[in-house]
């Protein structure tokens, strides 16, 4: 006798697979012992001083259940000096945490969903490349405030690869350049000081 599909051996509907999570991993250079991971839209931070135990710690925010996004991460990164938490994803909000208070230094809004994060090497500032082809770059020192209290953060863009997705991005160690690349193989690289201006392309190139 066959089994009826959508149904288990007492005759009631299965019960719904649930989504399977995408996980990132990311660890803090210049000797800073401090990793960060995502899942769904919760982040963590693993962190130990000297002689102490090492435990993973979360980042609350004001998603569903207290989480960091109000939707799924794709990418975390942590700036060289292990300050400073990068995190964005499918809610089109780029944050920027405080490591050692675990609290959300400023959020701002970006017109697509982000795909890959760096931070400069002196982590200054944070740069975003999205799913539109855009590299943006938001400085990380606290935004000024407004007469009516709100933050005032604004989001420069530096980079463009014409629609195709950005896949990696990365900042030269002098800091002086700033490379990207995109789903269609191609890869950019541009001076990132060139900020509140279109940058001249240094270079590009087609991978094939």
């Amino acid at each position: 006798m066959k089994k009826r599909r959508g149904k288990d051996q007492s005759g009631g509907t299965k019960p719904e697979r649930k989504r399977n999570e995408e996980i990132s991993v990311r660890i803090a250079s210049a000797g800073a012992k401090i990793m960060c991971a995502s899942a769904g839209s919760r982040a963590f931070l693993l962190s130990g001083g000297e002689g102490e135990e090492s435990r993973w710690l979360e980042l609350r925010g004001e998603g569903e259940g207290g989480a960091a996004h109000g939707n799924h991460i794709k990418c975390v990164e942590l700036s060289s000096c292990g300050q400073y938490l990068a995190s964005s994803g499918d809610d089109k909000i780029l944050k920027v945490w405080r490591v050692d208070e675990r609290q959300c230094l400023w959020s701002v809004s970006l017109p697509k969903k982000v795909s890959s994060l760096a931070f400069s090497p002196d982590s200054r500032y944070v740069f975003a490349g999205d799913k539109f082809g855009d590299v943006w770059c938001v400085s990380v020192s606290s935004p000024k405030k407004k007469e009516d209290g709100s933050s005032d953060i604004e989001a420069t863009r530096v980079l463009g690869h014409f629609c195709s997705a950005i896949t990696c991005l990365s900042i030269s160690p002098c800091g002086k350049y700033i490379a990207s690349g995109d789903r269609d193989r191609k890869v950019s690289a541009a001076d990132p000081a060139l900020l509140g201006s279109a940058p001249k392309l240094s270079s590009a190139l087609v991978l094939t």
